[in-house]
């Protein structure tokens, strides 16, 4: 799991390099005050 960072404009932001090519899947999960939201999100990565 990676932890976002908040941005000076306030967005969420995270950095990541992945070691290998490959379609990888992404989940953010956003809670704030009684709402929660989770979206899955594929990622293409070539060499």
């Amino acid at each position: 799991m990676l932890e976002a960072t908040k941005g000076a404009s306030g967005e969420y932001y995270v950095k990541h390099v992945f070691s290998d090519a490959g379609t990888y899947h992404v989940m953010y999960h956003v809670t704030a005050r009684d709402q929660h939201s989770m979206k899955d999100m594929k990622i293409d990565v070539v060499k």
